[in-house]
């Protein structure tokens, strides 16, 4: 934790030098803290001057004053605590005996005879101290425990054993001095938290502002007092109340809702360039076109993004977007906007390239069978380029699209049908996240759940290998009032590999397609369906853009759903056994499926829904693949 802490004060201490003028930030500098303890707090006159005296007695009759004292107490209720004992005249070390090892001296520890006991059952060996007038060491009365305790939330008392009898001792419930490290942390990390966001270009309520600045400074005020001790002192009590006002104060920074419009009409207008593009034998010429689709997926993820609820700054190289960069994305949208260059075209026939990729995306197993994993794989990436393709058709020649043909006919050719009758059967559980309503970025997600307050769950019955195709009016794809789904993540995959893929054919009709696959048939697999805000049509228009849960770098022209309506300014937001199911598949293997791309064809699905107008569709699709629910072995587990 030091570490963090100095890693934050430096940060904080160069960002400050980056704040606009004219906007106000707490100064960091070197805060008090730890200084506000005495220097010899540990010493034996500083803890008899701040204990009551407890006798404790031996088995022999030997008799102790024992002195306790809370040397500071933590945000967190653990209590540093320091003990002395002195043994009545006439005892001494000559009568108790002195065990020396490594130039220690303690009294003798064989049996646990002379120790402190803490925090339930922590043994700690009493010294004899050093602190001890007394030259000869056989001559001493003072002992001691050789550093001081932490003592835990709730513990009552400490315990001493002297000679093997032993004797309950009360802990000080006020502290000797004060302890200001968790509110000078706090003030330090608030501070540079702040001031990074500031520099960074995110704009904050001002009456959150000032609030939070209005207690900075009494917090600082207060330190300042605590170090200068006195009569005007404050107590443990109001170092905690200040760090806790603190840090209301900051977690009710609320950034300004972000000014879409600007940006919003920008992407419009790049997306209606793009849909003509080709029209007429012209194009942008490609570096035109690559500059334009470059700015535009940054600024489509941009209004993507929701309002952030609270300031943060990310350790994981997702920042959350400031007002500077929709400025900053605007300006790079535009430019490129206004160089745009174009050149004639001849636009070359896609129709062989369509029917052959309708031909790939409606190839399934027969019943009871799967499809060996290396040519399925080679199958699906073909299927994606093609995809890319088409979607790029301006720049496609006769030359790129025989070649793809070719490709896709290859790959057809080269799926090899296994039978899965010995394969292993499995469950599939399939859960529904969205994002979850308290966190300060749409990244964090939470489970629907039931009137159980479990999640919500259904089941599909499959095995090792079986090729999975599911129409998006599926029911397993579950309707949540409100929201959308967005992507299709199995076994925890974030969409990196790319595990579920979605597949669209010429006539707009899409299914999601998975390879069953786990490596504990026991425990099964997963499949988390995530949704985002949004029409509660469960089956969204095709061209909506991959969900703000997982953005997704632009490989080719982008087309961004419209973006939401701003923020109101004046509202701000505030932070049972399945049945054998039919096997269609092929053995273990990486299968590379992840939701398509935020790309912008026409009429292919970018996340995971589908127009209402092309479900109908979708039957035919499901038809020719042979795959119905009881082809796919659904069992459902309903909890709502």
């Amino acid at each position: 934790m030091p570490l963090a802490r100095s890693r934050l004060a430096t940060a904080a201490l160069a960002l400050a030098l980056l704040v606009p003028v004219g906007v106000a930030a707490p100064a960091i500098g070197t805060l008090p803290g730890a200084s506000t303890v005495a220097a010899g707090a540990h010493d034996f006159a500083f803890v008899k001057a701040h204990a009551q005296a407890q006798k404790a007695e031996g088995e022999d009759g030997h008799v102790a004053d024992i002195y306790v004292s809370t040397i500071s107490t933590d945000s967190m209720g653990l209590r540093t605590v320091m003990v002395y004992g002195q043994f009545r005249l006439p005892t001494d070390s000559s009568e108790i005996k002195v065990e020396t090892i490594d130039s220690t001296d303690y009294l003798p520890r064989e049996n646990s005879a002379n120790v402190l006991t803490h925090n339930g059952a922590i043994t700690t060996p009493l010294i004899w101290s050093t602190e001890d007038p007394a030259t000869d060491k056989w001559s001493r009365r003072l002992f001691q425990i050789a550093d001081p305790i932490t003592v835990r939330r709730g513990e009552k008392a400490l315990s001493i054993t002297l000679e093997g009898k032993t004797t309950e001792l009360t802990i000080p419930a006020e502290a000797a001095t004060l302890n200001t490290d968790d509110l000078a942390q706090a003030i330090t990390e608030h501070a540079a938290t702040y001031e990074h966001n500031i520099s960074a270009g995110m704009k904050i309520c001002k009456d959150t502002v000032d609030a939070y600045l209005a207690q900075d400074a009494a917090a600082r005020a207060l330190l300042a007092r605590a170090t200068g001790g006195g009569a005007d002192a404050p107590s443990q009590a109001d170092v905690e109340n200040a760090r806790k006002a603190l840090n209301e104060a900051f977690g009710g920074l609320a950034p300004e809702p972000y000014d879409r419009a600007p940006l919003a009409a920008a992407v419009a207008e790049a997306n209606s360039l793009l849909d003509a593009n080709g029209a007429d034998g012209m194009r942008l010429t490609p570096a035109s076109r690559d500059a334009i689709v470059s700015a535009l997926g940054v600024g489509a993820d941009l209004l993507s993004r929701e309002d952030p609820a609270h300031i943060a700054v990310s350790a994981h190289g997702d920042p959350l977007p400031t007002h500077r960069d929709f400025d900053t994305a605007l300006a790079a949208l535009r430019a490129a906007l206004d160089a745009k260059a174009y050149e004639k075209h001849t636009a070359a026939s896609t129709a062989p390239l369509t029917a052959a990729l309708d031909r790939a995306i409606r190839r399934v197993p027969a019943a009871g069978k799967g499809f060996e994993a290396t040519g399925r794989n080679a199958l699906m990436d073909a299927i994606d380029d093609a995809r890319k393709l088409l979607d790029d058709a301006a720049y496609a020649t006769d030359e790129s699209i025989a070649a793809m043909v070719r490709r896709l006919d290859d790959a057809l050719a080269g799926l090899v049908e296994t039978d899965l009758a010995d394969a292993a059967a499995f469950v599939i559980t399939v859960r529904y996240q969205r994002p979850m309503t308290t966190a300060p970025t749409a990244m964090i997600h939470e489970y629907f759940t039931g009137p159980d307050s479990a999640p919500i769950e259904e089941a599909i019955a499959v095995r090792e290998g079986q090729e999975i195709r599911l129409r998006l009016d599926d029911p397993i794809i579950k309707t949540f009032p409100g929201y959308r789904p967005v992507s299709f993540h199995y076994n925890s995959d974030d969409s990196t590999l790319r595990f579920v893929r979605v597949l669209t054919d010429s006539t707009g009709a899409s299914v999601i397609a998975l390879r069953a696959t786990t490596a504990n048939p026991e425990a099964g697999a997963s499949l988390d369906i995530r949704y985002a805000p949004g029409d509660a049509d469960a089956h969204p228009d095709p061209e909506a853009p991959a969900a703000p849960t997982d953005p997704v770098k632009p490989e080719g022209p982008v087309k961004p759903e419209a973006p939401a309506k701003p923020a109101d300014p004046a509202a701000p937001k505030a932070p049972t056994a399945p049945a054998d199911p039919a096997a269609q598949g092929a053995a273990p293997a990486r299968t590379d499926a992840s939701p398509a791309p935020a790309a912008r064809p026409a009429k292919t699905l970018a996340s995971t829904g589908a127009h209402a107008q092309t479900v109908v569709g979708l039957s035919a699709v499901v038809a020719l693949a042979g795959i119905g629910l009881s082809g796919i072995g659904l069992a459902k587990r309903r909890r709502s």
